[in-house]
């Protein structure tokens, strides 16, 4: 029981992805609050029920994640949450984390755009993780798969969601929704990439085959800064020319921020 809650704790202290993350998708759920012009107390209770889901789905991610690349973990010496977990503390934390995903859902509006995009988000966390379609070790379909589940299903589902909570009441929502897409997509490619690049010596020695271990060092180093990087900057700055459309002098304020 220590070990469950040593877990559960650590998983919603993670730095990562509140760090860059989360803030994200709350900006997404900001602005479609601001663009569907909703009341001040129906956004506050579509926004912390949201952070609620937020915390579930994460869980869950890290969790999957974790259980898959015990052995593994264990060879390169890395550490990893579920090391001293027993079988009751991991079913424990899958109920756990599934009921802080799904149960907010009783609450935000949800339609088969959204349901769809649950099932998504969980099904691919498994399918990444586990054998024996464990994505993560195949290739450039693992990159892919990476970025779908860590950015652009999530950005996609934040942003339907307030879509709905604001009555739909966004002209330029479905322009706003493919630039995310787009911007998010080629965001997660890079930052799994980096990843792969800065995990290099410790996959090589679990033997945990990632895109980077296929092709090697520096071709996954050339990608990123030639191909990835470049492709993230032209898809943010496209993301901003559909915001600049609802917000004035956007462009502005990101170069002074700059």
């Amino acid at each position: 029981m220590i070990s469950f809650f040593h877990f559960f704790t650590q998983k919603l202290r993670l730095s990562n992805p509140w760090r860059y993350k989360v803030p994200l998708l709350i900006a997404f759920c900001y602005f479609l609050l601001l663009a569907g012009n909703v009341h001040p107390q129906t956004s506050a209770a579509a926004f912390f029920t949201a952070i609620a889901t937020t915390v579930g789905f994460m869980g869950f991610g890290y969790l999957t994640n974790d259980l898959a690349d015990r052995k593994k973990d264990e060879l390169a010496g890395k550490s990893n949450g579920t090391t001293n977990l027993s079988t009751t503390s991991i079913v424990l934390l899958v109920i756990t984390f599934l009921g802080i995903a799904i149960l907010p859902w009783l609450y935000l509006p949800m339609d088969m755009i959204s349901a769809i995009c649950i099932a998504t988000e969980l099904a691919l966390f498994v399918l990444y993780a586990f054998p024996p379609f464990r994505l993560k070790e195949r290739g450039f379909l693992g990159v892919i798969t990476d970025a779908l589940y860590a950015h652009v299903v999530p950005g996609f589902l934040a942003s339907w969601t307030f879509y709905l909570v604001g009555n739909k009441d966004y002209d330029n929502f479905y322009l706003f929704i493919i630039a995310l897409s787009t911007w998010q997509l080629f965001s997660g490619m890079r930052n799994i990439i980096s990843h792969h690049y800065k995990d290099f010596e410790n996959d090589m020695s679990s033997g945990t085959k990632t895109f980077a271990t296929q092709i090697g060092k520096e071709k996954i180093y050339s990608l990123m800064t030639r191909v990835f990087i470049p492709l993230e900057l032209i898809s943010f700055l496209g993301f901003l020319a559909v915001i600049q459309l609802k917000i004035d002098f956007l462009f502005v304020v990101v170069i002074i921020f700059l």
